[in-house]
């Protein structure tokens, strides 16, 4: 993984999603609209090795289901 910082749409400060990385789990801010908006505004950048679930063009709404991150060796 590496960092990246794209900007990113603003959305209520009280909608939320599970972000796992690595196997370690935490709640962040549901900015945007999408997986990719989530990622980016958590400065995370997959790479085309990871393994990314659901995938990055998929929208979101507040509570929806994890997303999941884990970072493979090339």
């Amino acid at each position: 993984l590496r960092t990246a910082r794209p900007t990113v749409a603003r959305r209520s400060e009280n909608s939320t999603v599970e972000l796992t990385v690595n196997g370690q789990t935490r709640t962040v801010s549901l900015e945007g609209e999408t997986v990719a908006d989530v990622l980016a505004d958590e400065d995370l950048e997959v790479g085309e090795h990871d393994l990314l679930s659901p995938a990055a063009d998929t929208e979101l709404t507040d509570g929806d289901r994890p997303i999941s991150v884990r970072a493979r060796p090339s």
